[in-house]
């Protein structure tokens, strides 16, 4: 059995509860801090894990505030098969009646975002107890299920966020004998569990009057008071057969954007420059000439104009040097 923890941060990803300062001096606990690593400094565990609260709680406050929170996807409650009975006379298929599990339900794999922006990924089908919210741990065979009451009337189905220790490692002992070998776990897991509501919290519930109108300016809403995110309403008769499911009523629905994208219409990566290839190929020659410090051919004061003077004298100095001679 791995043991859980708690989540270390405080609401909605406002900072770490040890970083408030009895006495209102220095930060407080909105505030996030992170280490800043210098020469020569001694590196703690505690240093290391700051960092990392950092960018979770960084994290979990952009969910909270940007995103929202609820069901992203799937996490559907549906009930559990046993089989099905053909009934008088029938043959299985044709009329036959499903038998489902009595006080057992299943979820189906979905993305979850928690109230105080944790994520919440259910990978694998699960199969929750309406009468104690385990799900999928094996039952002790020597031991049955004791139940101190029935519960009664629709109940919730819920899930939230938990955090587990895992891979434990040997570690130094504290104290100084030699013989004694501790661990210590060396990773936090993600995870989550479920749970059985009897009422749908009020934060669950649309509020006409709290709810912020389109004019005006956004206020930040307050921070739930339970981690729990409802999945399901189900009713369930005395003998704990599950008559009704409801996955709409008291179920926070959070608006993704992954879908929402467009096709390209155009290729503007083929489309060479305006004027064709020429008009190409001669913008490339002239700025090849630029770069050798010359100057066009058609340019009048070039190199083109100071050739023709240099041969108009040329031809002068040999003719009379020709007129001379003879």
């Amino acid at each position: 059995m791995q043991p859980a923890t708690t989540r270390e941060s405080t609401c909605c990803g406002q900072g770490h509860a040890g970083q408030a300062v009895p006495g209102g001096s220095g930060p407080s606990a909105g505030t996030l801090e992170r280490p800043r690593y210098f020469p020569r400094q001694l590196i703690t565990p505690d240093d290391l894990t700051l960092e990392a609260d950092y960018f979770r709680d960084r994290m979990r406050r952009h969910n909270v505030h940007l995103h929202g929170w609820g069901v992203v996807c799937g996490a559907l409650v549906c009930v559990v098969p046993v089989a099905e009975q053909p009934q008088a006379g029938g043959a299985v298929g044709n009329g036959a009646q499903t038998v489902t599990e009595p006080w057992l339900v299943r979820v189906q794999p979905g993305y979850v975002l928690g109230p105080y922006g944790d994520e919440i990924v259910i990978d694998a089908v699960c199969e929750v107890s309406l009468r104690n919210g385990s799900a999928g741990e094996p039952a002790d065979p020597r031991c049955g299920e004791v139940y101190v009451n029935e519960p009664e009337g629709p109940l919730y189905i819920a899930v939230r966020y938990r955090q587990g220790q895992v891979r434990p490692v040997p570690a130094q002992p504290a104290g100084c004998g030699c013989s004694d070998v501790s661990c210590e776990y060396s990773r936090f897991r993600d995870g989550f569990e479920f749970g059985v509501l009897d009422h749908c919290p009020g934060s669950h519930r649309p509020d006409g009057e709290a709810r912020q109108g389109e004019e005006g300016n956004p206020f930040c809403p307050p921070c739930p008071d339970s981690a729990w995110v409802v999945l399901a309403e189900v009713t369930v008769d005395a003998d704990g057969t599950v008559t009704r499911i409801d996955n709409c009523s008291c179920r926070r629905i959070v608006s993704s954007t992954r879908d929402d994208w467009r096709r390209c219409g155009s290729s503007d990566a083929d489309r060479p420059p305006q004027g064709g290839a020429e008009t190409a190929k001669a913008t490339e020659g002239s700025a090849h000439q630029a770069a050798k410090g010359t100057r066009p051919a058609g340019d009048g004061g070039g190199r083109a104009a100071t050739t023709a003077k240099r041969r108009a004298s040329g031809r002068t100095r040999v003719r009379g040097a020709s007129e001379e001679s003879t």
